[in-house]
């Protein structure tokens, strides 16, 4: 019995370290992108034009993703009147 105890002891204790070493290793990449982005945007020769094109883009899809909603929005309405009016009926 205690052979087993030992065995799932340090099966437990393995999988702890493994578990930590894959949050380690995730820790560490998005360490590396972030680093890597921001040295990226904030090159001196051209950090300027690359934020401009981002601000640009971000500012479309903002204005995209708003005109989407609207749409969808006045098509959920439309479809609650008249499911309520069919219910009044």
């Amino acid at each position: 019995m205690n052979k087993i105890r030992k065995i799932i002891f340090k099966n437990a204790i393995r999988r702890q370290m493994y578990q930590r070493l894959a949050e380690d290793l995730t820790l560490l990449a998005v360490g590396l992108g972030v680093g890597g982005g921001l040295m990226y945007l904030c090159d001196p020769d051209r950090g300027l034009k690359r934020r401009r094109r981002l601000t640009g883009e971000a500012t479309r899809m903002l204005h995209r993703s708003e005109t989407t909603i609207a749409k969808h929005g006045k098509e959920v309405a439309s479809r609650v009147r008249d499911a309520v009016a069919r219910a009044a009926a």
